[in-house]
């Protein structure tokens, strides 16, 4: 048996007044250790600038070895 994180998000689509829902499920495969998504929006003329293709982007971020208590 696989651990998995189960993810559930509601929220209000006010265009068509109805409540929306999403669900995901994630295993250990699917978690990127030390990373972080990039940036996928800019500021531009006043406006800021959406990149859609860019939401799923990620970088792993340098480690550091820290010292865990005992």
């Amino acid at each position: 048996m696989q651990p998995e994180f189960v993810i559930l998000i509601s929220g209000y689509d006010e265009t068509f007044a109805q409540n929306v829902h999403s669900k995901s499920s994630y295993t250990y495969k699917d978690l990127i250790c030390n990373g972080k998504f990039k940036p996928m929006y800019y500021e531009e003329g006043g406006h800021t600038v959406l990149q859609l293709d860019r939401i799923d982007e990620v970088e792993v971020l340098a480690t550091q070895n820290v010292a865990l208590p005992k």
